[in-house]
């Protein structure tokens, strides 16, 4: 059985004021900056009833969003994949997945990774069915342990086309409860395999020549 799966995220959290700078070639012509700055609280959930395998994420962040040469934006956001397999057939009965900007309210977290709270309703789509409807997400984070600091560089070339991405920030792991429903029809529920909250600044350059 094949799946997409939300590519990993990590979760961590930036030093106040970190300026992060990546040079480029003065030959390259084509120059993508991002950069985020924020708070994010991320949960995954993985249940089997019989043959059916149900798994989902939940991720959601606040912060300042800074796209290419433009003006930084504050911005508050979810984003939401529930897969739905059966194991013993090989076959995918549904995976749907969808993104939202959100009121400011909709999502809190405090900034020392303590507590996280999510009440949103995200608009997504199923790749397989190609249907798309409304599901609401009610989610709760407690921190658990001591956070930890992590600083990364990464860089990758594939042809004339360069990528690098800078991070830098603290996580903290989590306990996490969610319900993810449907109209009346609940689609997962219960307390997350994994979740984390973080507090960090992400920037990625991609260039081309």
């Amino acid at each position: 059985m094949t799946r997409k799966r939300v590519r990993p995220v990590m979760v961590a959290c930036a030093i106040a004021g970190l300026v992060v700078t990546m040079a480029t070639p003065a030959h390259a012509s084509t120059v993508l900056h991002q950069r985020f700055k924020g708070l994010q609280a991320v949960a995954e959930y993985f249940q089997v009833n019989n043959c059916v395998e149900t798994d989902a994420i939940v991720l959601a962040e606040k912060g300042v969003f800074r796209d290419g040469t433009g003006s930084p934006a504050r911005q508050t956001d979810v984003s939401v994949e529930v897969f739905k397999g059966n194991f013993c057939t090989g076959t995918v009965i549904s995976d749907v997945f969808g993104t939202a900007v959100i009121a400011d309210s909709a999502f809190t977290i405090d900034s020392k990774l303590s507590s996280a709270h999510l009440n949103a309703t995200v608009h997504v789509s199923d790749f397989v069915s190609t249907a798309s409807y409304n599901v609401h997400v009610n989610a709760t984070w407690t921190g658990t342990g001591l956070p930890s600091t992590t600083k990364d560089h990464y860089q990758q070339k594939f042809g004339g086309t360069t990528f690098m991405e800078t991070f830098h920030g603290t996580q903290r792991d989590a306990r996490a409860t969610a319900t993810i429903t449907r109209g009346t029809t609940t689609l997962i529920s219960g307390t997350a395999d994994f979740a984390a909250m973080g507090n960090f600044t992400d920037s990625t350059v991609q260039f081309s020549r």
